[in-house]
């Protein structure tokens, strides 16, 4: 290794200090062998790092910096780690037993998400809501403040890096502990961020174990943690975290159902199932680990497998040696688990099994120091098996035949994990379909592993909440801000916006405070807006049509002033505006408006807008709106005609009928009813596929 030190210690305001922690030696899994030592952050070091984080931020140092600044120091970042790559490889091999080969594939693409996350900043832009009335709302985002993150022993780099480019471009200051078995990496990253210009404070790296982890957490200053860990590990954080009222990602544990199909392709298949199966040794949670075979496939799928395993088997090696196929697993724990998990099944070993010793056919190279443990198959397991059900964290896979897709989907489901899955089959339909059904965050065809920063990546049930990658990891590392600018002059604010006049009279645009409040409660749950549809075929295109014969209106519930609308049909873009009544009496219940003279154009959108009447008599504010309709007409009505149920708001309920079927029932379930009863041929149906909106008195919705 480069540059090999003795010791690393954490790294606090922008520089790597001594560490007054525990000393814990990191060793390398394929001799046992210690690499160095590695002191862990105390107590006061953890809360120090924290404060200072915290201080950072507040500076405006990096989170208030131009975003072109962020992005050229994470372009900057990128440039520095590319040209440091094989250097970077060599620890990360050394320090996971993870072979050589492996990681100068897995770091070469690192950064690409540093890249990723410096366009997006270049490129992502807030936007203006459509509040109504004389008011510009812009919305943009803001980052969190002091984020966590605690990284794994798997992929080292890899999974920091994939956290700490969205939180960095999202200007945060990040706080990470790393695996106390491989954190070497992540301290020397750090050391390439300072010199690209991450500001003190603004990246920390604080080694240690689980106390170390928990301190962080528990810190109320922290506004998110993101973590990747194992499920009761993840349990045992975010009930931490909510306590804090902080935001939470967890990727976590994971049994990745394989699924294989009697047409895959079965050299194809064979491969990439060995390679969703050990890469890593098995030690990612997106491993392929439950192979369901389609009987058909099943046999000759098996030979070729048990083939290719014995392949990998005789060519482990020294994981330096680029011809190396698979590394050790972590840790001696990790090998007594894998281990004890296998012998405990009581079920059929087809491959490996035990713990590997003696010497590599490949290169000489000694197993029996390290933690090494072959590809291992097992045959016979049943879906309540402990080997079926949880995470070995190994190189060990089971093999299950299935006869019918059904049955794949089922045994794929049949876990409380789902983070990834595979499916290999010629067959593209039947993998659109069967990826749908699966419950997995990711799901990959005829390939694995696949993984881009632009890509979200998280699972389903136990495997965690939240995402990484992607626009939803930078999202999630900041959070939405309105920004509401009343636009209208001086002048106008004075004569209409005056809550508490002298005079004792309210002065609130064509509002009352019933109707203002009763508008604000709308506006508060989102003004639940449906709209309504009249879907009916045309026989000639551009045809005018005649009007309905009535239009049918029903109040319920209604708590607004005034008590008397005028109701006007409109087209929105202004080419079509009638008056259908001046005065309508909103306690008469149900109620006719008459019908829209002349013709009015066919496929155009309408609405009818319920309003108040200004001084001079004219319409005036639109206190209640209908959604827009559409207007067509049709010679075949059977098949037009539907019934939708109610929508129903504090205010005025809707709901629609069809015409040609509505009863005196019909009438008093419904609340807006456009029945054209005529004999006029143009018009012998109408069908009114969904609710009319009910958004009323919006015109200055009040936010109490």
């Amino acid at each position: 290794m480069p540059e090999q030190r003795s010791a690393y210690g954490p790294f606090i305001g922008g520089k790597p200090i001594a560490g007054n922690g525990t000393d814990i030696p990191v060793e390398n899994p394929a001799t046992g062998e210690t690499v160095c030592s590695v002191i862990s952050a105390s107590t006061d070091e953890v809360s120090q790092a924290i404060t200072s984080a915290k201080a950072a931020f507040d500076s405006g140092v990096w989170s208030k910096a131009p975003a072109i600044q962020r992005s050229k120091v994470l372009s900057t970042l990128a440039r520095k780690l590319e040209a440091r790559i094989p250097e970077f490889a060599e620890i990360e091999s050394i320090q996971t037993g993870r072979v050589i080969r492996e990681m100068r594939a897995q770091l070469g693409r690192l950064p690409e998400w540093l890249d990723y996350y410096a366009a997006l900043l270049r490129t992502h832009s807030g936007f203006v809501a459509p509040t109504q009335g004389t008011l510009l709302n812009y919305v943009t985002r803001v980052p969190l403040g002091v984020v966590a993150q605690i990284t794994p022993f798997n992929h080292p780099m890899l999974i920091s890096i994939k956290k700490i480019a969205p939180a960095l471009a999202a200007g945060n200051s990040v706080i990470v502990k790393p695996s106390e078995l491989a954190p070497i990496s992540v301290l020397e990253f750090a050391e390439l961020a300072a010199e690209a210009g991450v500001p003190p404070n603004v990246l920390s790296i604080l080694p240690g174990g689980a106390d170390v982890g928990k301190a962080i957490v528990s810190n109320p200053i922290v506004r998110k943690v993101d973590i990747t860990a194992g499920t009761p590990t993840g349990k045992a954080i975010g009930s931490i975290v909510g306590s804090n009222i902080a935001s939470f990602t967890a990727e976590l544990g994971g049994k990745a159902p394989i699924v294989v199909f009697d047409d895959a392709d079965l050299e194809a298949a064979v491969n990439g199932v060995a390679f969703a199966s050990f890469v890593a040794s098995g030690q990612t949670c997106v491993s392929g680990t439950r192979l369901l075979v389609q009987s058909g496939l099943y046999g000759s799928f098996r030979a070729a497998f048990l083939k290719k395993v014995e392949s990998i088997t005789r060519r482990m090696g020294n994981p330096l040696n680029p011809k190396s196929t698979m590394g050790p697993v972590v840790s001696s724990r990790a090998l007594e688990r894998a281990e004890r998990m296998v012998s405990q099944s009581g079920r059929t070993v087809v491959a490996g099994g035990s713990r590997m010793t003696g010497t590599s056919e490949l290169d000489g190279f000694s197993f029996s120091e390290g933690y090494f443990y072959p590809p291992t198959v097992v045959e016979g397991v049943k879906p309540e098996d402990e080997l079926f059900q949880e995470e070995v964290f190994g190189p060990v896979v089971t093999l299950t035949p299935f006869q019918a897709e059904e049955e794949a989907i089922a045994l794929a489901n049949n876990c409380k994990y789902g983070l990834g899955a595979g499916i290999w089959t010629s067959d593209l339909s039947r993998a659109h379909r069967l990826a749908a059904q699966i419950d997995a965050g990711l799901c990959w065809v005829n390939t694995h592993h696949r993984n881009d920063p632009s890509s979200p990546w998280g699972g389903m049930k136990e495997s965690g909440i939240g995402r990484e990658n992607g626009l939803e990891a930078y999202e999630s590392y900041s959070q939405s801000k309105s920004t509401i600018v009343n636009i209208a002059s001086a002048e106008s604010v004075k004569a209409t916006d005056d809550w508490f006049a002298d005079d004792g009279t309210e002065k609130r645009p064509t509002f009352t405070p019933s109707a203002a409040m009763h508008a604000s409660f709308i506006f508060v749950f989102s003004v639940i807006a449906s709209a309504l549809a009249i879907a009916i075929s045309s026989p000639a295109d551009n045809a005018l049509v005649g009007p309905a014969d009535s239009i049918t209106i029903k109040w319920t519930s209604v708590n607004t002033d005034p008590t008397s609308f005028r109701a006007v049909m409109v087209n929105p873009s202004g080419s079509y505006t009638q008056e259908l009544a001046a005065s309508i009496n909103t306690s008469l219940g149900t109620f006719q408006l008459p019908p829209p003279s002349g013709d009015f154009p066919l496929g155009k959108d309408y609405q009818i807008n319920f309003m108040g009447t200004s001084a001079s008599g004219n319409p005036s504010g639109i206190l209640a709106q209908s959604g827009k309709f559409t207007v067509g007409y049709s010679t075949s009505s059977s098949s037009m005609l539907s019934t939708q149920a109610p929508t129903t708001m504090t205010g005025m309920t809707v709901n629609t009928v069809a015409a040609a079927t509505a009863t005196a029932a019909d009438a008093n379930a419904s609340n807006v009813n456009i029945q054209p009863t005529g004999t006029n041929a143009a018009f012998s149906s109408f069908q009114i596929s969904a609710g009319l909106m009910a958004s009323v008195a919006l015109l200055h919705a009040l936010a109490f």
